[in-house]
């Protein structure tokens, strides 16, 4: 049994004196001119920047936004008396449902005096008139200022009424403002983790309110999704669609609305510049409306302008 423990102790001990000869023998060898291994280059293919020749192609551009949206409860529709009075009578709770054109508050008004038809009689005595606010749109009570016993007065908000409808709403970076110059044909919202996208039915884009002066879309939500204030979702807004049309690169062309330039190559290879109409354009690609042909030559990155080739000011730096 000893002989064996012995006998496996000195092969080990043989193993590590051959696996150390060859590592000290192989810097030996190094170190005495013999060749090495020769160290693995490491190389990066270099891009290729240099600007490239192409054709202007024949396409279609379809002008489509991606925005960011929220969904927003639709404020209330506010009721307001055209004449003066002393509410006389609450008719609804808040929270009750209504329908439109139904009474909720009653107040008392006193109509002005007419003037006599004939000089120096006495005038008639006024006698007051019982008047109805009617709800201005099916839903529920939110608000109700007035009480019995208060005033009402022509354009001041009596109550409100809660149509509960409600909006998709999203706002337009400044780099995307002139690709939604025209009224959007149609707009699609996707609900984070909700259902399918739907048909979301425009209700208005432009400036929009608040303290910004952002551009806004927003879209009516329809009744038959149920949402909540406050969910986030995707807009997707078609704004115009041109069909068989001139279309370059955007990288190919200074500018990105209305005008822009750029170079075109000759049949022997002479760049000119050259100025374009510019129509709509997909994010990618761009509509030429005038200035080149379908098959001319361009290149394939924009011409620079003196007035902005200059060295870049850094972020940050004075």
């Amino acid at each position: 049994m000893a002989l064996g423990i012995s006998g496996n102790r000195a092969g080990k001990a043989g193993i590590l004196l051959a696996v150390g000869a060859v590592v000290f023998g192989t810097g030996y060898l190094a170190n005495n001119g013999a060749a090495a291994p020769e160290p693995v280059a490491e190389t990066l293919p270099v891009p290729d920047l240099a600007p490239k020749t192409i054709k202007v192609a024949q396409g279609t551009i379809v002008a489509r936004l991606v925005l960011k949206a929220v969904v927003e409860a639709d404020p209330a529709t506010p009721a307001r008396p055209e004449k003066e009075g002393t509410v006389t009578q609450v008719l609804v709770k808040k929270g009750q449902r209504v329908n439109k054109g139904e009474a909720v508050l009653a107040f008392k008004h006193t109509p002005e005096q007419k003037a006599p038809a004939k000089p120096g009689a006495k005038p008639k005595p006024v006698k007051p008139v019982t008047l109805y606010l009617a709800a201005p749109a099916a839903g529920k009570v939110k608000e109700i200022q007035a009480y019995v016993g208060s005033p009402v007065a022509p354009g001041q908000v009596a109550f409100s009424v809660d149509r509960e409808r409600f909006r998709a709403v999203a706002e337009v970076e400044t780099k995307d403002i002139y690709r939604l110059y025209n009224k959007p044909r149609g707009v699609k919202l996707q609900i984070d983790h909700g259902p399918a996208p739907f048909s979301c039915p425009l209700i208005s884009y432009g400036a929009g309110g608040g303290e910004k002066a952002a551009v806004e879309v927003s879209c009516r939500i329809p009744e038959s999704r149920k949402v909540f204030p406050g969910l986030p979702a995707e807009m997707s807004v078609l704004t115009d669609q041109a069909k068989n049309v001139p279309v370059v690169p955007l990288a190919a062309v200074l500018g990105k609305a209305e005008t822009g330039w750029v170079t075109v190559v000759g049949e022997s290879g002479e760049q000119t510049r050259r100025e374009v109409e510019l129509g709509l354009n997909d994010g990618k690609r761009v509509e030429i409306k005038s200035g080149l042909k379908v098959g001319e030559k361009i290149l394939d990155l924009a011409p620079e302008d003196a007035a902005f080739s200059g060295p870049k000011k850094e972020q940050g730096r004075g």
